[in-house]
């Protein structure tokens, strides 16, 4: 794949990254702000859920609390999605899991309950869209990864052709390259070069000298 394509894959991948946190920072401080309201003013959220009394007050308190605990494995999500995508999952299940729950429940209210069930409708709508929003990102961003993850071993394997290319190379330079001390012969018939004697001239035989004064001297 050609690099610009790779840097195209990444900045989508960031890009999908910075959508997650958006929308899950979001959807932490809608229901951090309904988990507080519920916990100190549980009086003033009593008619919304058609309850009473210390009894709904306990039970609005209990929503609040409950809420706070959802609210635990957002910050991983929120500070590095890519990373991780294990509780990124945590948080999408259980988004899926109070949106089956609340239309449940909602289903099988009888009639005579208008107040409770637009409270039901309102919260059944937040998180459709929450939920809606974090799987199309959480998709993508598993596809992505995915396709990242797939390009890099292809990079791997040929990096490793291409090491392995250049040390047959190199071997094959070092096999051809002659040994230290090796020489090369000479042809037959002649003599290695730096011997001169080859080139020198014929010694000529010189007569003895002999005196003219020797009796012995041949006319």
């Amino acid at each position: 794949m050609a690099e610009t394509d790779v840097q195209r894959q990444r900045r989508s991948s960031k890009s999908v990254a910075w959508s997650v946190r958006i929308i899950a920072t979001i959807t932490f401080f809608v229901i951090l702000y309904f988990a507080i309201v519920f916990i100190s003013e549980p009086a003033g959220h009593l008619k919304m859920f058609q309850l009473s009394g210390v009894p709904g007050q306990a039970a609005v308190r209990a929503l609040g609390v409950a809420m706070v605990v959802w609210l635990c494995t957002y910050p991983l999500v929120i500070f590095n999605p890519r990373t991780n995508i294990k509780m990124f999952f945590i948080v999408l299940l259980q988004q899926v899991v109070t949106l089956a729950g609340a239309l449940i429940i909602r289903m099988g209210m009888p009639v005579g309950y208008a107040t409770l069930a637009g409270t039901l409708n309102i919260f059944i709508l937040a998180d459709a869209i929450c939920t809606a929003l974090l799987l199309v990102t959480f998709i993508w961003m598993i596809v992505l990864m995915m396709l990242e993850r797939h390009d890099d071993k292809k990079r791997a394997k040929a990096e490793a052709r291409a090491a392995e290319a250049a040390e047959r190379d190199a071997e094959e330079a070092a096999d051809a390259e002659p040994l230290e001390g090796e020489y090369e012969t000479a042809p037959v018939g002649e003599l290695p070069a730096g011997d001169d004697s080859a080139s020198a001239p014929p010694e000529t035989k010189r007569k003895p000298e002999t005196d003219p004064l020797d009796p012995f001297r041949l006319p």
